[in-house]
């Protein structure tokens, strides 16, 4: 269990860690003006769409954005399932805090066009305007000083949480903001996302993945290096006979909140066998089963990734693998399992 904390910590860390621009994104606000121009709210679209398009409970301030913030994290960290310390949760904020650059007060910034769906009913004296653009190339986050002086301190922090996440997902070609803005408003809420960890039964498995982007490699004596890793638990079915259960924690990109898939075959993790690894190849899990005979496209079991969809391939004499269909068109990178062991609470 320990090393499965250290390898969820390292995760959650690692995360949100810059790979180099993959473009820019923006974090938008919801405004209502006066007569004259002045403001009379104004609070992030994510909190916003959080209350009146998925008609969630925020919860109660507990103080200024940097409060707002670790307590965010914390509930993040839960979902995940990481282990965080909170010196470490505030690293974390000072560097991305040190990435804001206020412009001038009266300075402007366009609408950026990666705000997916929009479903809002706003008074007519509120529009969405410019609060945030994230400039992936110069790591500097463009902030206009006017609304977020009028924005109060959770606003603060949900603007910050939506950069930090919708940063991490733009370098996995996600095409809009609107993940992150549901992922966001459902932290902030009463109604976090189901806990990944919790409720996992005694004969659970943990595998690891890995995909083109993962430098896993062989490190001598039998070792494996690895920078990154996919990852899923794996159980047989208490609902359902011969069906197997694949909960998945992260597929070339972190998952947040309870996502599975169930297969309609038993998956023998002692009938996977790992391939012999010469230096800097990656390993793989061959599978031995007879009776393996899957390769499916199936539904994802999620509050977050409903329309999504996993093709499974679990066939005898072949790679064990997973690839994630993204809006029914989309299939991210195949991720090959190459390990599995006991996963013990």
């Amino acid at each position: 269990m320990k090393l499965i904390t250290t390898i969820l910590a390292l995760t959650s860390l690692a995360s949100f860690a810059g790979k180099g621009g993959m473009g820019s994104g923006g974090g938008a606000s919801v405004i209502c003006r006066d007569a004259s121009g002045e403001i009379l709210s104004a609070e992030a679209l994510d909190i916003f769409e959080a209350r009146q398009r998925y008609n969630l409970t925020l919860k109660q301030p507990v103080g200024d954005y940097r409060q707002e913030f670790v307590r965010y994290n914390q509930e993040m960290n839960k979902v995940g399932g990481y282990s965080v310390p909170v010196n470490e949760v505030l690293k974390g904020l000072d560097l991305l805090v040190s990435k804001l650059n206020f412009l001038p007060l009266g300075m402007k910034q366009e609408l950026t066009n990666d705000y997916g769906k929009l479903d809002l009913r706003l008074d007519n004296n509120c529009k969405i305007e410019q609060l945030a653009i994230y400039n992936d190339k110069k790591e500097r986050i463009d902030i206009d000083s006017e609304i977020w002086n009028a924005t109060d301190e959770m606003n603060k922090a949900a603007i910050l949480a939506h950069e930090e996440i919708y940063r991490s997902l733009r370098e996995t070609e996600e095409p809009s903001s609107e993940l992150t803005r549901k992922i966001v408003g459902m932290l902030f809420s009463t109604t976090p996302p189901s806990y990944q960890l919790t409720d996992l039964p005694d004969n659970t498995e943990v595998c690891f993945g890995h995909n083109s982007q993962d430098n896993v490699r062989a490190a001598g004596s039998g070792a494996l290096s690895f920078s990154s890793s996919d990852m899923y638990f794996i159980y047989p079915s208490q609902e359902k006979k011969d069906h197997t259960v694949i909960r998945i924690h992260s597929i070339t990109r972190n998952i947040f909140g309870r996502t599975e898939v169930i297969v309609p075959q038993r998956i023998e993790t002692s009938l996977l066998r790992t391939t012999n690894m010469a230096m800097g190849e990656k390993p793989y899990m061959i599978v031995d089963d007879s009776h393996a005979n899957t390769n499916l496209l199936l539904a994802v079991q999620s509050e977050l990734f409903g329309n999504d969809q996993v093709i499974v391939n679990y066939k005898f004499g072949q790679k064990f693998s997973l690839s994630y269909v993204r809006d029914g068109n989309e299939v991210t990178d195949k991720s090959y399992i190459y390990n599995c062991s006991p996963y013990t609470k």
